[in-house]
């Protein structure tokens, strides 16, 4: 690719407040209501670092991923867990052998189990992390993915996405995440800071441009779950959705258009 573009440090304050309006209507309600009427796939989130379930409550956290444990979590009435898989630990070929293992007896199981599963990939807010290694590996077993869905954002730690651009929240200032320390991690280095860029440099040749698209901010908090969800079934087959939010109430909007497109008509109020 060609030299990744190139953006400047921001003020946060008045970044922020710049942005349009949060969505007037607290989504978690209605996405609560969806997961409780609609039967759902079990969900197991793979946790590549020990710190992502630190915000998470009222979940089981595995740490070994062997048949007879899988096959307990998937009789409990809960509907997921985590599996701590540590594999940002590892160099590439090791992740990849211990995701293949992982996601296969998970498969097993399910199928023993007679269920249906959805894995998601909790990853680094700072865009460090074996991608699109790990989501591969996850669909050589499970099959392929409509679409891929890049989320960094991360409020507690100051993690934003503004116009597809990753900042890193530094005293008062919003760092393009390119131009942080953590772009310069021995293992897991980048220099792009628009996520389009980021992934045509981790995956190089592996998506074309127009494979990349995105949820903006604007299309969140003036769309609601409507304009999510229409963004999201055009979204090309096979490519990458980035999703911009700088708030919390941001990711839930888009999670309720992302259930809303996975189960067609629900209440979504607006």
């Amino acid at each position: 690719m060609s030299q990744p573009r190139e953006y400047p440090v921001l003020p946060r304050e008045t970044t922020l407040a710049n942005l349009p309006a949060e969505y007037p209507t607290d989504t978690q309600d209605q996405i609560t209501q969806i997961l409780s009427t609609t039967p759902i796939n079990r969900l197991v989130v793979l946790d590549d670092d020990p710190t992502g379930t630190q915000t998470c409550h009222d979940i089981s956290v595995l740490t070994v991923w062997d048949i007879a444990t899988l096959t307990t979590e998937f009789h409990s009435p809960k509907p997921g867990f985590f599996i701590l898989t540590n594999s940002r630990a590892l160099p590439p070929t090791e992740a990849e052998s211990l995701i293949r293992t992982i996601c296969t007896n998970i498969a097993q199981v399910a199928k023993a189990t007679n269920q249906t599963v959805d894995i998601v990939l909790r990853g680094d807010s700072t865009l460090r992390g074996h991608f699109p290694l790990e989501p591969d590996v996850a669909q050589s077993v499970f099959g392929p993915a409509d679409a891929l869905v890049l989320a960094p954002f991360f409020f507690q730690g100051g993690r934003f996405t503004i116009d597809d651009v990753h900042y890193v929240a530094e005293g008062e200032d919003l760092v393009p995440a390119g131009m942080t320390q953590f772009a310069k991690d021995a293992t897991f280095g980048y220099k792009s800071s628009n996520l389009r860029d980021y992934v045509l440099e981790k995956a190089p040749g592996r998506f074309d441009p127009d494979q990349l698209c995105s949820v903006s901010i604007r299309d969140i908090r003036v769309g609601g779950p409507q304009a999510v969800c229409e963004k999201l079934l055009a979204a090309p087959g096979g490519g990458v959705v980035i999703v911009n939010a700088a708030a919390e109430s941001d990711m839930h909007v888009f999670v309720a258009g992302l259930l809303l497109g996975m189960f067609g008509d629900i209440p979504i109020s607006a």
